[in-house]
């Protein structure tokens, strides 16, 4: 027999992949769910929830929602069941932060009619092929940490979008800083991935190579 839990990702899922809008049932049960995530504005009335892509170039569906201020949020169904990863949270900020160099990198390389993807070792034309932008040697998470390790836990700023995150292993407010950003671009090694590789293996291999 299955655990509530189980039933609720299944249910969820259900949801997230059926291809067609989220019924107003289906909305009352998910903002039961998403109230429990960090980031929901617990004081903002809902307009509706939306399904979409991800904003990272995975090509992955995510729900989206829509406050009646007219703000409008991503929002993990996982973070809301499991509660905050510090690591996670951490790894976002920084994917925020470096966001337009993420975009600056992938226009560079959409220029060449040849890469190597740096996962299968494949030859492909990046102005045809889909693909991804990852980090390893050092990951995204490696930088931070070693961001944090050398400006101290009082002085640290690794910038974030329009929302302010407090990460709790740190006990500090998270704003943009262009300080990190300097020190982002002299560690960095941004390689290429096929989108290909979004799939069984590539998830395997995210934790490593993201």
């Amino acid at each position: 027999m299955k655990s509530d839990k189980k039933l609720i990702i299944e249910r969820i899922k259900n949801i997230l992949y059926s291809g067609k809008p989220v019924l107003k049932s289906d909305t009352i049960f998910l903002i039961d769910i998403f109230k429990k995530h960090p980031s929901f504005k617990l004081s903002l009335e809902v307009d509706s929830i939306e399904v979409g892509k991800d904003i990272f170039g995975f090509n992955t569906n995510c729900f989206y929602i829509n406050y009646k201020d007219n703000t409008r949020d991503d929002i993990s169904y996982l973070k809301a069941i499991n509660g905050i990863d510090e690591n996670e949270e951490l790894d976002k900020l920084v994917r925020n932060t470096i966001m337009d160099i993420i975009s600056d990198f992938r226009d560079s390389i959409k220029k060449k009619r040849k890469y190597i993807c740096a996962i299968s070792k494949k030859q492909f034309n990046p102005k045809i092929d889909k693909f991804h932008v990852i980090y390893n040697k050092p990951t995204l998470l490696e930088i931070a940490n070693e961001y944090i390790k050398k400006v101290g836990i009082d002085n640290i700023n690794v910038g974030v979008t329009e929302k302010t995150y407090k990460l709790k292993k740190y006990n500090i407010e998270c704003i943009l800083n262009d300080d990190f950003i300097e020190f982002f671009n002299k560690r960095a090694n941004p390689q290429i991935c096929l989108s290909g590789y979004n799939g069984s293996f590539y998830k395997k291999m995210k934790k490593k190579y993201i």
